[in-house]
Formats: structure tokens, sequence, C-alpha cells
């Protein structure tokens, strides 16, 4: 025959199967309507929690408008300063002190052909012997 359980294989304070049953948790076991249930009221207090409330939604419209009309001021700064700046350099055009001279390059280094003909040298010396 099987092994059964003798009062002496529990543990002490387990006095009868129910306990058991009652700790446990399983979902299969549980009736639909009672999840259904549970699961409305808590997308109901979660849903009550996320709204913000009118007054919050005010204190918030006056933190962005604050910030909109401090961003256009930055903006109208920038604006004047850049017409200011563009102003100055045609200024400075018009009257030829530009603070830069003008210079003219002198012919430098190796002329092209040379380079040219050394690059194909090159080439060929390594085309004939490698």
């Amino acid at each position: 025959m099987g092994s059964y359980n003798t009062v002496d294989a529990r543990p002490s304070d387990n006095k009868h199967l129910g306990d058991a049953r009652d700790s446990a948790y399983n979902p299969a076991a549980s009736s639909p309507q009672n999840r259904v249930s549970a699961a409305a009221s808590n997308v109901a207090s979660t849903v009550a929690n996320a709204a913000p409330s009118v007054e919050d939604l005010k204190a918030q419209l006056s933190e962005a408008s604050a910030q909109i009309t401090k961003l256009k001021q930055q903006g109208e700064e920038q604006v004047a300063r850049f017409r200011k700046t563009a102003a100055d350099s045609t200024e400075r055009l018009t009257a030829g002190t530009t603070g830069v001279g003008v210079q003219q390059h002198s012919a430098e280094g190796v002329p092209v052909p040379i380079v040219a003909a050394l690059c194909l040298l090159s080439f060929l010396l390594a085309y004939f012997f490698f």
C-alpha cells in the first residue's frame, strides 16, 4: 500500500488540511467573476490616482506659460545680438577694417607635374619589382 501522513509527520502548527488550502493561491480555483471584479476595482483605483486634479493642471499651465515667455525673451535677445554683430561686420567691411588682411600666397612647394611624375615612377617600380 501507499504511504500516508500521520499526525506526527505534519508540522505542529498545522491542525487540518483547510489551513493549507486557505494559505495557497490557485488562480484556476478562483471564479472568473471574482477575478473580473478585482481587476475592475484595481483599474478604477489606478485611474482615480492617475488623473491629475484641476488645480494641478492649472499650476502646470501657468508654469508652462512662464517658461514660454522666458524662452521668447531669450530668443529675442539672441536675434538682437545676432543683428548687432551682423551690422558691425558690414560696417567694418565697408570701412575696410576687417582685421583680417588680404594676403597673396606665393606658390611654394613642388609643382604638380613633378609630383605626378614621381607617383607614376613609384607605381611602375612597384609593379615591375614586386
